[in-house]
This record gives structure tokens, sequence and C-alpha cells, in this order.
């Protein structure tokens, strides 16, 4: 088992000559790569190179994921990228969270009532916050929801580089009797707890299609997502009705999705308990029961060619 990375690459015709199974992760497409140059590298002639780099690194990618068993795929875009040249794909979502942690009924039941009852739709983000998960905007999406008169609550949830950005923004446009940076709270004991019991709708800025265990993590909770449509949030929303794109860098249209739901509670329901069912499908244990069943598979065909 290697990654798609300068290290692990060359590995890959060696060990198809000796018939030795080589199986790759991947997770990040070229133009996701490419995303995130855009959003980290501010000097353009060093964010110039980074690009050919990487669109020349990706030529190596393709000859190696054509040689090797198999690959795995964390979420939709690289499983599209690299499907028609593997004879071994596999398309899962990452995840932490197991069949214990999904969402029941009852708690569910609460935040509908609560949704059916019209009070503040309640927002969340959970993650990084940094450039290239888009952090920066969720201040900019409550200033656009302020403008609209829509009443929220907002709580921002984790730490990075862009916590003093996000706090000068959030006094610079009056919201922090809104908007709340909460610091980085533990996963399994505080943040999943909330975000089940407590989230109506999560904001997620992404600016890039990493595909990140934060929508799959989110959804486990019942909690649908309006997030920007990169592409691996649009493969998550192409066959189910779990959330709600909107245009890359647009907290305007961000906003006026969210404006929407709250005149539509009904539309939060349906995707709260689509979301919940796709997460349940996708669990911690039976993400990592298909991975070892694809590895073995993947290694039994190899040394059955190895063989003939």
């Amino acid at each position: 088992l290697a990654s798609l990375v300068d290290q692990h690459l060359h590995l890959a015709g060696p060990l198809a000559e000796q018939k030795t199974p080589l199986v790759f992760v991947s997770e990040y497409t070229l133009k996701t790569r490419k995303q995130i140059i855009r959003s980290e590298t501010r000097n353009p002639l060093l964010r110039l190179r980074r690009t050919v780099w990487t669109t020349q690194f990706e030529r190596r990618i393709r000859d190696a994921v054509a040689l090797a068993a198999g690959i795995q795929c964390n979420g939709t875009p690289t499983y599209d990228a690299y499907r028609a040249i593997n004879s071994n794909p596999l398309l899962y979502f990452d995840t932490r969270v197991g069949a214990a942690d999904i969402v029941d009924d009852a708690t569910l039941e609460r935040r509908f009532a609560s949704l059916r009852d019209g009070n503040p739709l309640r927002l969340a983000y959970s993650g990084r916050l940094i450039a290239m998960k888009g952090a920066d905007h969720l201040p900019l999406v409550a200033r656009e929801l302020r403008k609209r008169n829509i009443p929220f609550t907002m709580k921002i949830c984790g730490d990075g580089t862009l916590v003093p950005v996000l706090n000068a923004a959030i006094a610079q446009y009056g919201l922090g009797d809104a908007v709340e940076l909460t610091g980085e709270i533990d996963f399994q004991t505080e943040l999943l707890p909330y975000v089940r019991s407590e989230v109506d709708l999560f904001v997620c800025c992404h600016r890039q299609g990493d595909p990140s265990c934060s929508y799959m993590e989110t959804m486990a909770c019942g909690t649908p997502i309006v997030g920007y449509d990169n592409e691996a949030f649009e493969g998550i929303v192409r066959t189910t009705n779990v959330g709600w794109p909107v245009p890359m860098d647009r907290p305007d249209a961000m906003a006026e999705a969210i404006a929407r739901l709250h005149g539509d509670r009904a539309a939060l329901v349906r995707a709260a308990t689509a979301s919940r069912d796709v997460a349940a499908r996708n669990t911690f244990e039976k993400t990592m029961e298909i991975r070892i069943a694809h590895m073995l598979q993947c290694s039994g065909e190899r040394k059955r060619r190895a063989a003939s």
C-alpha cells in the first residue's frame, strides 16, 4: 500500500516486474493540487513554478497508477480521474465515525423540532482554519446573512493560521453576538455530540477538492452541508440529497442558499435524514472492510497472473 507521492511512485515499475502487488491510495486530482497551490502561494513566480511541476508530476502519477495492481480512491474526483487506467479501482469515503456514533432518530427529531419551531438556524464549521479550507470566507457568509436579515448563529470549531484574521473580521463586521470561535475541541467527546445535537447546517467554504473526512463525518451526525462546488463535494451530492453546492468563492451565493433554506425547513429535514443514511452505509468499519477486501483481491489477482 503506497501513496501517490514522489517518494513512492518509483515502486510501481520494479514491483510490477516482480509480480508483487502494489495498491496506491489517491486523494488529490491535478485540478485540486492546482487549487491548493493557488490558495496557499502568494508569490506569482513561485505559484507558476509549483503549477508547472505538479502538471508534469501528473504524468508520472498516471504511469504509476497504470502499473499498479489496484488503486483506492478517497472520493469521486480521483476515482473518476484514474479508474479507466487501472484494472482494480475502488471508491471509498474517508471517515473516523463508526456505526455506534451515527446519529439516532431521537436526536434528529429534537433538532427537527427546533427547525419546525422557526428558531434561528444553527450553523457550524469544523476543521483547520487555513486558506485552502476557505475559513476566511465564513465571516463573509455571516455578514451576507446579516444583510439579508436571516436569524442565525455560527460556531467555528478548530485552529489554524487564520484565527487572527477571523477574529478581526468578526469584530469589523459586528458579528460577535452571532459568530463564535470555539478553538480546537476533542473530536470524539465534544465535536461529534455537538454537531449531532445542535447543528442544523454545516457551512463548508473549501476552495479545493480535498476529499476531507469532514464531509462524511458531518453527514454521520445527520447534518446536511452547504458548500462551495469543489469536485469532492460535487461528487458527493451528484447522486445524493445531502446538501447544496454553490459557486466557488461566492460567500454571497452561500448566504443566499442559506436564506432559502431558512424559508424551507422541510428541505433541511429531508437532507439531514439522507445524510445520516448515506453515512450509515460508509462507516469506519464498513470502509475498512471493503478496503481490506480490495487489497486481498488485488493481491490474489496479481499472484494468479504471476503463476500463469
